[in-house]
């Protein structure tokens, strides 16, 4: 009985090792420069402007559509966090509640699904211990912003990110060749990607600018 189990066991514990660094990731939404400082400069009030994300939005169970890749709700409770992190500087103030009067923001979160042979290829890779490598190159999510005035629901905009991911045991020898657009997730499994966060982070940029020329913002 011994016997049987302690193989599993180090299978298991391999898994785990492998799952920490075994991939990398690239992440890319919209350019969008230096518009955050120069909105800022030109529009004081930005700096300021209220985020409510619902907690059925931030505390969801459902998993990633993804292989390795973090569930929604971790993935917006990061964002909170680095925006809070922010210290005023950046475009948005977290809010616990939803304000009653003035201007305030909701954003939503979609993963983009993953297809039937995506999957079954990062079960097939996961079950030889990235023995083959996995790729996909259909990742994504789209950001959905929505502004509020008073209360009202006043117009809703959505912005995508796109990404790329390589899951492989032997990943460190890719690593030397790729570019300086992909990010080594060197992590415990779930983790959020920083360049994930960052782009998520500049659709909110685009979001200020359209919101302004529609005339919802000075």
């Amino acid at each position: 009985m011994k016997l049987q189990v302690f193989p599993r066991v180090s299978l298991a514990m391999i898994t785990i090792l492998l799952l920490t660094a075994c991939q990398i990731q690239n992440w890319k939404g919209a350019s969008v420069g230096s518009f955050q400082d120069a909105a800022i400069e030109r529009h004081p009030e930005l700096a300021s402007l209220p985020l409510y994300i619902p907690k059925y939005l931030s505390e969801g169970p459902l998993p990633s559509e993804r292989f390795l890749l973090p569930s929604p709700h971790k993935i917006i409770d990061a964002l909170k966090s680095k925006i809070k992190t922010q210290n005023g500087i950046g475009i948005f103030q977290v809010m616990e509640s939803a304000p009653e009067t003035g201007i305030f923001s909701s954003l939503r979160l979609e993963e983009l699904e993953a297809s039937g042979l995506r999957k079954a290829w990062a079960v097939f890779s996961i079950s030889v211990q990235l023995l083959i490598p996995f790729y996909d190159d259909s990742l994504g999510y789209n950001v959905t912003y929505e502004l509020f005035i008073d209360a009202k629901l006043k117009n809703r905009y959505q912005y995508s990110i796109r990404g790329k991911q390589l899951a492989w045991f032997a990943i460190a020898l890719v690593v030397p060749f790729k570019s300086s657009d992909w990010e080594i997730m060197n992590i415990e499994y779930g983790s959020v990607s920083d360049r994930l966060l960052e782009e998520l982070l500049s659709t909110s940029r685009l979001f200020v600018e359209d919101a302004r020329r529609d005339g919802f913002l000075r």
